[in-house]
């Protein structure tokens, strides 16, 4: 056992480093750097004996005095009991003894924390409080201990699209795909749809997306692109997808509402005219729903590096993103979306050079993304003609790379 008191950067990042002097009573034959646990939390042990972990994130005050313990799991960290000695350095000349709290001093906390009326800032920010509150009750919340695994998926799988159905995607091991992008069919008679009840649409998506489930990493995540449909009534069936995310065991992290602005298809559905007999709305956004696995945060590969600028990503982790439609006729798919929305998603959660699932691959547009931000891609489609015109895509997509590169080299 070995007692720390944390400094002010311990609390605010999360770590504990290992004092030299317990090096090898708590670190001993363990290789760093390497993963373990903190009171059966995922954690991990660096090249300099910190122990790190989001559990350790403001679970204790400046000054606290800890202690932490080796087993057979992991680690084991408690708050100690508070520590009375007696220091003669601040003796007064009346000869009474000065007492020294040891584990229990009490700071002024750096961070901000939840208050009745919100935090206009937030730094090192305590939500305890409210995520403790009971509306949260009931929620998907955080699986805990669970350990960061990547299965490692055959090179003859990667870069392919699969004629067949992604309610079984058997090519892919569990826990092996980092991020998934979908614009799934909206049943609405288009070429490719079925005519399908409310309730064998959900089932077939919620088949789909236990597969996504399986096969994405700790952390992982599953962005939906979904428009909801109709006027009489209309069907919110973005509102219908977090109720299944949620019944599959899916943590959900926001929703991004696409506007589409002057490229939304043209309309005249108003309804009543200039009257409020019975005026329409005319949807010109569509939503992003944005889901994760297990955990709310993404285990970091030191190899890999992210390819997000500052600009972007100050812009991108808005709640609303503005850019126009595709034009079906131009990529000769009935209900094509433009590059621009999974390129975003794909640097904004993943890092370079991991795995990019889409299910309905339709057109290949987030296949040609991910080639263009040196991500590999894995593709689903039942329809042949789709597949065809999606292999074709990412042909010429690659030739056109191959022809600029020769160019550079050229000149």
């Amino acid at each position: 056992m070995v007692d720390k008191v944390l400094g002010r950067m311990e609390v605010l990042k999360g770590f504990i480093q290992v004092p030299t002097k317990s090096y090898k009573e708590l670190i001993g034959d363990l290789p760093t750097p390497c993963k373990t646990l903190i009171n059966e939390n995922p954690a991990r042990i660096d090249a300099r004996g910190r122990l790190w972990s989001p559990y350790l994130k403001g679970k204790f005050q400046v000054g606290n005095q800890v202690q932490l313990i080796r087993t057979t799991k992991g680690f084991t960290i408690n708050q100690s009991e508070i520590v009375i000695k007696r220091d003669t350095a601040l003796a007064e000349p009346n000869n009474k003894t000065v007492l020294q709290v040891v584990g229990a001093r009490k700071s002024r906390p750096k961070g901000t924390a939840t208050s009745s009326f919100g935090s206009p800032g937030r730094f090192g920010h305590d939500s305890s409080r409210f995520y403790n509150s009971r509306l949260y009750e009931g929620l998907p919340s955080e699986r805990k201990g669970v350990i960061y695994i990547e299965n490692e998926i055959h090179k003859d799988i990667l870069n392919n699209i699969f004629c067949k159905s992604s309610e079984n995607m058997s090519e892919l091991p569990d826990n092996s795909v980092h991020l998934m992008v979908t614009s799934p069919p909206y049943n609405v008679g288009k070429d490719y749809d079925k005519d399908f009840t409310l309730e064998e649409y959900r089932e077939l998506l919620k088949k789909v997306f236990k597969e996504v489930y399986r096969v994405l990493v700790v952390g992982g995540r599953a962005c939906v692109n979904i428009a909801n449909l109709g006027r009489k009534p209309y069907i919110a069936l973005h509102s219908w997808v977090i109720q299944d995310m949620f019944d599959i065991g899916f943590l959900m992290r926001g929703e991004i509402i696409w506007d589409k602005g002057a490229s939304a298809a043209a309309s005249t559905a108003w309804g009543s005219w200039c009257s409020a007999s019975n005026p329409t709305l005319r949807d010109v956004h569509e939503y992003i729903l944005i889901f994760s696995k297990d955990s709310f945060s993404r285990q970091k590969i030191k190899e890999r590096r992210s390819t997000i600028s500052r600009e972007e990503f100050l812009e991108w982790s808005k709640s609303v993103w503005n850019f126009p439609a595709e034009s079906a006729t131009k990529v000769g798919h009935s209900a094509p979306f433009p590059i621009e929305l999974p390129l975003r998603l794909i640097k904004l959660y993943t890092f370079e050079n991991e795995i990019i699932l889409y299910p309905f691959i339709g057109s290949g547009t987030t296949a040609i993304a991910a080639l263009q931000t040196n991500r590999n891609y894995i593709g689903y489609d039942i329809n042949e003609e789709y597949v065809k015109l999606a292999e074709k895509r990412i042909k010429n997509f690659q030739n056109l790379k191959s022809q600029i590169k020769i160019t550079e080299f050229s000149t």
